[in-house]
């Protein structure tokens, strides 16, 4: 007897599918185009960001450095162009004194040299000067600070000018020192002192020996003067230098002689009184 098996129905055999044929199908394919796009689009945004934040460092940076060299510069055109300098330099004079060999040691011009400098304010200058003792220099023991007024100077292109420098004095081996750093300069009744730039250094120096005795005078001096505009449009630099030197250094040639010549006085009157 045969046994009749019923046959189980066949079913056609279903494709495999992989996750990324799944990713691949048209709807998906179409979303994942978009987050493709977006990414894309978001990386160049964030380097166009980053490229925009580096320039603008650079430009922040570039102003910053603009404005620190501007002061330097405009400086430095103000100098070369408005600061306009007069020198008078190594002048030298000496004057013999009359009393040299009068008296003892007591009298003598050593003995002059080394009294307390608050004294040089007794001494009768020539031409108009003046020393005038302000005190005793607070920055440093032993100095003393004067105003000295010296005759007025008569500058090409600007007329007479009357200089008083403050001055610090202090005694050197075998002289006495003056130094001046700051000055005041009046023309008339106007102040041309700011942006004044002034320098002076002076020694009275002796010789004191049985041969001789004779005091010296050494000395420079420079002023450079900030002009204004109504005066350095009419009037070249080279041309106001020049002559002003010339006349600067006449004037302290007067200045030296009758400053040395004041002092070789002043001690021949002291000689006498010891």
């Amino acid at each position: 007897m045969r046994i009749c098996r019923k046959a189980r129905p066949s079913h056609p055999p279903q494709p495999c599918v992989q996750p990324q044929d799944e990713a691949r199908s048209p709807r998906n394919s179409l979303h994942l185009d978009v987050v493709q796009a977006q990414e894309k689009e978001a990386g160049k945004l964030k380097w166009k960001s980053k490229a925009g934040f580096v320039g603008l460092l650079s430009l922040v940076g570039a102003i910053r450095k603009k404005r620190r060299q501007r002061p330097a510069t405009t400086r430095a055109c103000v100098t070369k162009t408005r600061m306009w300098t007069l020198e008078a330099k190594d002048k030298i004079a000496s004057e013999p004194v009359k009393s040299g060999n009068l008296g003892g040691p007591e009298a003598s011009l050593t003995a002059y040299s080394q009294r307390p400098l608050s004294e040089l304010a007794t001494v009768k200058m020539a031409y108009g000067a003046s020393l005038e003792h302000v005190g005793p220099n607070p920055h440093a023991a032993g100095e003393e600070l004067f105003d000295v007024k010296v005759p007025p100077l008569n500058i090409p292109g600007i007329g007479e000018i009357s200089p008083v420098a403050t001055c610090v004095v202090r005694k050197k081996p075998g002289a006495v020192q003056i130094e001046g750093k700051k000055v005041q300069v009046m023309r008339g009744s106007e102040d041309m002192t700011q942006g004044t730039q002034f320098t002076m250094l002076v020694e009275m120096q002796w010789i004191d020996t049985a041969e001789k005795q004779e005091l010296i005078f050494k000395g420079n001096f420079k002023l450079g003067l900030d002009l204004p505009p109504a005066v350095t449009a009419n009037l070249s630099q080279d041309i106001f230098e020049n002559v002003g030197n010339a006349a600067m250094g006449v004037s302290v040639d007067t200045l030296a002689k009758g400053f040395v010549r004041s002092f070789a006085e002043d001690y021949d009157r002291w000689a006498t009184e010891q």
